[in-house]
């Protein structure tokens, strides 16, 4: 079964508009819209669903408030749990190599190490994307508040 990590955004109540030179206030639907959806095999789902564990929808409607603070915890969970301990093994690998000379079997290793840390920085860079847009839309855009779900 298939399941999705998904963030939504919300709607601010209202906006102040000018037509025409003249100040009006238009209420905004608060329906929320969704932006970004990770499946269960990424390593940003993972993170997300480990650190801030958010709401199962199933067949409601349930959220979780995502804050930009949320959003850096989950950066250095990720740097912590998976990031560090991926670039140690790594350093213990060359290690072996130099000090035990050529194995292919290391070598196995180091070129697995090497692909599983590239795959991990990748993620990163995926995390603090998250993280920046949503910096921007608490910060300077006419959305109230982020949401995330798994269905």
């Amino acid at each position: 079964m298939s399941s999705y990590l998904s963030f939504y955004l919300v709607p601010k109540k209202s906006k102040t508009i000018f037509p025409e030179g003249e100040e009006t206030k238009v209420e905004l639907n608060q329906t929320p819209l969704s932006i970004l959806t990770y499946c269960r095999s990424s390593d940003v789902y993972r993170r997300y669903y480990d650190t801030l564990g958010p709401a199962y929808c199933g067949n409601k409607d349930a959220y979780t408030e995502l804050t930009y603070e949320d959003t850096q915890k989950v950066i250095r969970e990720f740097k912590q749990e998976d990031l560090q301990p991926a670039e140690e093994r790594l350093k213990v690998l060359y290690k072996i190599l130099k000090e035990g000379g050529y194995n292919s079997d290391i070598i196995d290793d180091i070129t697995s190490a090497e692909t599983e840390l590239s795959d991990l920085k990748n993620s990163l860079e995926e995390l603090n994307s998250i993280s920046s847009l949503i910096y921007e839309i608490y910060n300077y855009s006419d959305f109230e508040k982020v949401l995330i779900n798994i269905d």
